[in-house]
């Protein structure tokens, strides 16, 4: 190749890559350039810098261009193009503040309009319940049979505590759906009369999983900064498991036997579904929310498995005692503490 060949590609070379390396430069110092052009009143500079290199910035730069971008449009009076960039800003950033001391007044302006929600957060449940059984049908060891008002057996619920993890995915502003696990801990006794002066105190602990799925509604007025919502839905719960204890009074005899630690797992369905309601409040501290909350449980399906009423012989024989067919329904009061892994934003007035 001859050196005026050589010369030739050389020259090429630099024409073909100068444009290239200046682009990347220019890009580099774009937003430095774009802020004096604004500030200078060259609204179509801002733009056509802009324009070309908002995709090759990071995160942060990006939210920089937009909204230059949009405040040149909003002074050009393009509003739809304006729009474009704020939603490209608030994308970015869905809790972008609006602050008239810190940003132009028509950016704020036009942002006025848009909203935030928290997207996907996490919550934490710590509750106190008391359960409520009720009796589906009776059994006796008297032959002949006996209805529930000529039974002298009161049933009474205990106090239980639940600890629960939530994942919420929120539909809009005002609608969740949240699914959750727990472990749930209830508790109750019964004392029966047998009508031979022998009085049985039956208690009983059972402890299940419980995995609730919830829709939530946020009512539409707020309580100062509470924001009080009403949730309704289904939940399938499985046996962890079931201890008791019996005591009783034989004033015949003057005795008075007890047995506790009696594993009743077995006398008890391995799983059971159910309905709740529940109402409640939270306030919000940036990502977190903090909150209370009260549900009613209501078990579709009795707990006993039948097979197994008379298998433990100690119960029926020495202390008169036989398993009702029963489901329990449940009042718990808890704590709750969310927190929000992302947002998003909307523009009110359109669909949320």
């Amino acid at each position: 190749m001859t050196l005026r060949s050589l010369l030739v590609v050389f020259l090429f070379s630099l024409i073909l890559f100068r444009p290239q390396q200046g682009s990347a430069q220019d890009c580099a110092t774009s937003l430095a350039r774009a802020a004096r052009s604004l500030d200078a009143g060259a609204l179509h500079e801002v733009i056509e810098i802009l324009t070309p290199c908002v995709q090759s910035m990071n995160l942060v730069e990006q939210e920089q261009a937009y909204r230059l971008l949009a405040l040149a449009h909003l002074f050009r009076n393009e509003h739809q193009a304006a729009d474009s960039a704020i939603n490209a800003v608030l994308l970015l950033d869905p809790k972008y503040p609006r602050d008239t001391a810190r940003d132009y007044y028509e950016l704020v302006e036009a942002m006025s309009p848009y909203d935030w929600y928290p997207e996907w957060s996490i919550t934490t449940r710590f509750g106190v319940n008391r359960a409520l059984p009720n009796v589906i049908r009776p059994y006796t060891l008297q032959i002949t049979p006996v209805s529930l008002s000529d039974r002298q057996v009161e049933y009474s619920g205990s106090v239980g505590v639940t600890f629960g993890l939530g994942l919420s995915y929120h539909l809009s502003k005002v609608l969740s759906l949240d699914v959750e696990a727990s472990l749930r801990s209830l508790a109750f006794s019964r004392v029966s009369e047998t009508g031979y002066k022998f009085l049985t105190t039956y208690h009983e602990n059972l402890s299940h999983y419980v995995f609730p799925i919830v829709a939530r509604l946020e009512l539409p007025f707020r309580l100062g900064t509470i924001a009080p919502y009403l949730e309704g839905g289904a939940y399938a719960a499985l046996l962890s498991g079931a201890t008791s204890s019996v005591s009783a009074t034989d004033e015949i005899l003057a005795q008075s036997p007890s047995i506790s630690a009696i594993l009743s797992a077995n006398r008890r369905k391995p799983s059971s579904f159910g309905l709740l309601i529940g109402t409640g409040a939270s306030i919000e501290s940036g990502s977190f929310q903090f909150g209370a909350a009260l549900r009613y449980s209501h078990d579709l399906t009795d707990i006993v498995d039948g097979s197994q009423r008379y298998s433990q012989s100690d119960l029926t024989n020495q202390y008169y005692y036989i398993d009702d067919d029963f489901s329990l329904r449940n009042f718990e009061f808890s704590l709750t503490a969310s927190y929000s892994l992302n947002f998003r934003s909307y523009k009110r007035g359109s669909a949320e």
